[in-house]
Formats: structure tokens, sequence, C-alpha cells
């Protein structure tokens, strides 16, 4: 038998990651890791209109959504259901002791100029860490606001290094000294007689190098609010099948009117 196509074009399942954004994708923040990948469905109403005289007009296809059913999450980020609560929770955070001298240090070839260094240990309430010093293993000591900068991104709180004339080299160890004050605990609140949900970006992205600059496929839905009973929590018990505790989160995204006609939705970025 002859083969009947000649275009492939396959993708290898390989996970995804997840973030959220409650500041217009200005700041994402990761989620963490899901036990598999997610589903997206394209949901519209379709008109089925027929004509006793005349030819049957074109269908109309009219309240677009997108249901997002990301596979059950593992990773208990009390931050990140804060957010994908869409204003249904307040958390409360109880400081531990401040941590000072923290060391971190990162290998050539794990970081490179203008790309995000993610530091290991964020503060408990979200702020920015204090950070002592940032020296390279050949360029000594490097500058704040000249041959670094903190930002504040994926993830949390980093710092980037540029190419500036002090920074010489990317082959170098770059290492962070710094104080934070880790959360003890965290308390999440609800309940009340009804809440105006604060809709959030969402995005899930597949990352095609280890420090997560560039990427062969990326959803991102721009008006995100979790389903009705969408949020379930599971904590298992010792003889479950299950080997760690799972929650999930059912969404989905409306249309963005303050978005251009016809990308109100979403949009799905894909390599060539």
């Amino acid at each position: 038998m002859g083969v009947q196509t000649s275009k492939t074009d396959f993708s290898y399942s390989d996970g995804l990651s997840f973030e959220i954004s409650t500041d217009s994708g200005s700041t994402w923040l990761d989620v963490g890791v899901m036990e598999d990948g997610a589903s997206f469905t394209f949901n519209y109403d379709k008109s089925e209109l027929e004509s006793g005289n005349a030819e049957n007009p074109d269908p109309l296809a009219k309240n677009l959504t997108l249901a997002m059913a990301p596979s059950p999450l593992w990773t208990w980020d009390t931050e990140a259901i804060e957010a994908l609560g869409a204003g249904l929770f307040t958390r409360t955070v109880v400081a531990a002791a401040e941590v000072t001298g923290a060391s971190q240090a990162v290998a050539s070839g794990n970081w490179a100029y203008e790309t995000g260094i993610l530091i290991k240990n964020q503060m408990g309430d979200g702020t920015a860490p204090t950070i002592n010093s940032v020296t390279g293993s050949i360029d000594s000591t490097l500058t704040l606001g000249t041959d670094y900068y903190l930002v504040n991104g994926s993830g949390g709180w980093s710092i980037v290094v540029t190419d500036s004339v002090d920074v010489t080299t990317e082959a170098q160890t770059i290492t962070i000294d710094y104080d934070y004050t880790p959360a003890a605990s965290t308390v999440l609140t609800a309940g009340t007689t009804s809440k105006v949900l604060l809709p959030f970006q969402c995005r899930f992205t597949h990352w095609t190098n280890d420090v997560l600059t560039t990427y062969d496929y990326r959803l991102t839905a721009y008006r995100v609010s979790p389903d009705s009973g969408g949020l379930v929590f599971n904590k298992l018990g010792a003889k479950s099948s299950n080997d760690l505790d799972t929650w999930t989160i059912a969404m989905t995204a409306e249309l963005d009117s303050g978005l251009a006609d016809g990308s109100q939705l979403f949009r799905i970025e894909q390599s060539a």
C-alpha cells in the first residue's frame, strides 16, 4: 500500500509549564509540577438555520470560550492557589526567622546575558530579597544597576546579568549572596456572600532549553477564571494508590473585548 501523505509534523509528548499572571502579563507565576499535561477545548455555539424557500444561511459561531483542564497538580503553592482563585481566597503569610548570607553559585553554561537567574530562596511575602553581593569568578564584584538588575518575573525574583564593560565573559561562575525571610506557614481563607471574580491570564509553554528562554509551543489565554466547583483539593491516605497528594483546577477563558477583534480569546505560538 502506498503512503497516503508526505506531510508529517509530529509533536512528541514532553510536558508543559503552567503559569499565571494577575497583572496583564507583566509578570508570571509558575504554578508548579503537573502529573501530566493539559487539555484545551475551544467551545462555541453554532447556529443551525434553515430557510423554507432559499439557500440556508452560513452557520454563525458565537459565545466563544476556551475550556482548560490541567492534569492534577503536585505542587501545593498557596500563592498560586490564591491567584487561581480569582479573588476567592485571601492569603496571609506567617514569617519565619530571617536567613542571612545565603549563597547561590550558578556555573558557566547555566546562565546567559539578559536572562534571569532565579534566586533559589524567595521571601515568604513575595517582596525582593536583600542582595548583599553578586560576584563573577573572573570579574569579581558586580554592581547593581550597571552589571546586573534585580527583576520580579516567572517563578519569583531573579538577577539579570548584562553585557556591561565590567562583565567580560559568560564563561564564569556567578555567585549571589543574599538575605531572605522565608514563610513559616501560610493561611488561606475564603467565604463571603458574593464576590466579583478577578480574571487572570494563563499560559502553557513547552520550553526547549534549560534556562527557559526559548520554546516551540505556547498557548496564552487572556481572560480566565476558575469554573464553578473547579478547584478540588485531595489529601489522600497512606493506602492510596497515588504516592502524592494532588489538587485540580478547571478554568474557562472568555473574550477580552479590550484586545483586537479576532484575537480576544487565546493565542497559540508554534515553531514552523
